[in-house]
C-alpha cells in the first residue's frame, strides 16, 4: 500500500515504548487478579434466588389441570373431533335420534 505523505510523524521508539509499557502493566500482579470466590451468605442467597426464578417460571410454564367433565355438552367441547371413531353411517344415526340429540343440544353451555 503506497504511503501519503503526511506532515506528522512519530518520534523514535514510540512503538517499542508502547509495547514495553504495554507488557509491563500486564505482567504486574494487580494484571494477575483472578475471580473473587462467592462463599457464606451470598452462595445462599444466589442459589434461593435462581430456586425461587424457577418456581416461578414453571408455575406460569406448566398447563393447569382442566376441571372434570360433568356434562355430555362439556365433554363435547373438551373431544377434539379427529379422536371420535365414528364413522358416516354413526353419526347419521346419532343425528336422527331425537331424543339425544335434544339432551345435547340442551346442556350446551353456550347459548
Amino acid at each position: 500500500m503506497p504511503q501519503k505523505n503526511t506532515p506528522y510523524r512519530t518520534p523514535e521508539g514510540f512503538f517499542k515504548q508502547q509495547q514495553e509499557a504495554i507488557w509491563k502493566r500486564a505482567s504486574s500482579p494487580a494484571a494477575e487478579r483472578g475471580l473473587k470466590p462467592v462463599g457464606g451468605l451470598g452462595r445462599y442467597a444466589w442459589a434461593a434466588g435462581l430456586a425461587a426464578t424457577l418456581a416461578i417460571g414453571l408455575f406460569f410454564v406448566l398447563p393447569q389441570t382442566p376441571e372434570a367433565c360433568e356434562s355430555f355438552a362439556c365433554l363435547w367441547d373438551r373431544t377434539p373431533i379427529q379422536s371420535i371413531p365414528l364413522d358416516d353411517a354413526e353419526i347419521e344415526t346419532w343425528m336422527d335420534d331425537d331424543l339425544l340429540f335434544e339432551t345435547v343440544l340442551n346442556e350446551t353451555t353456550d347459548a
